[in-house]
């Protein structure tokens, strides 16, 4: 959904409307409203707006939206409950000193138990964005061990992310060992998916050694990264 301009070309808040559709077998759709493009993940900028209304058969119907630990709206609710109908809007509101995981998985429930977690991944406009794709690292299971592609890497400074070829499989954590000063000391996956906002840091260059641990398979390994 493009961004519209306002008067004298100022742009105005884009607004995302995500219309949940549960199916009689309790699958989740997520679509755009107005639209009918795919809403599973969104890629809103800080001061868009969001909100969601969930259909059971095409019948509007209570449920809940709630973030794991962290949300884009300022991190200050967590939960958003909405008794049929859509939820208040909420303005995405990532801080400057936010430097953590921007995948945001959050679960939608209804009051029968179902529940499905898509995510929202922010934009950032503090100049770590280049305009570019993601670039990114993709981890594989090959003869029972865990690998890193490419490794090492070498990326310009902006998003990077940690990702399954093929697919989710696995939970995982990163950390930077050791800790690079001004970068995220590692993160978290959400949604089996990682996206870093990487600083070229002109004080340490060269590369960096990073640490790869899956949750549930047990399975481990090490990678390298430069950021040019």
């Amino acid at each position: 959904m493009a961004t519209k301009k306002g008067y004298k070309g100022k742009a105005v808040p884009t607004v995302y409307q995500i219309e949940v559709l549960v199916d009689h077998a309790g699958e989740f759709t997520y679509r755009l409203a107005g639209t009918g493009e795919d809403a599973t993940t969104i890629k809103p900028k800080n001061g868009d707006m969001v909100s969601w209304c969930v259909k059971w058969m095409h019948v509007l119907v209570p449920f809940q939206i709630e973030f794991e630990t962290f949300n884009p709206f300022g991190f200050e609710r967590r939960v958003m409950r909405s008794l049929a109908g859509w939820t208040a809007p909420a303005q995405v509101d990532l801080p400057s000193y936010y430097s953590g995981n921007m995948v945001f998985k959050y679960t939608v429930s209804t009051v029968n138990g179902w529940s499905d977690d898509p995510d929202v991944e922010p934009v950032r406009s503090d100049g770590l964005v280049i305009g570019v794709a993601p670039q990114v690292v993709k981890l594989e299971i090959i003869d029972s061990r865990l690998t890193l592609s490419p490794n090492p890497a070498r990326y310009m400074r902006g998003l990077v992310e940690w990702s399954w070829r093929g697919g989710a499989r696995d939970d995982f954590k990163l950390e930077f060992t050791p800790k690079v000063e001004g970068w995220p000391e590692g993160a978290d996956s959400r949604a089996q998916r990682i996206l870093l906002p990487l600083p070229y840091l002109p004080e340490s260059p060269g590369r960096h050694m990073y640490k790869i641990v899956t949750v549930n398979m047990g399975l481990g390994t090490t990678g390298e990264i430069e950021i040019v």
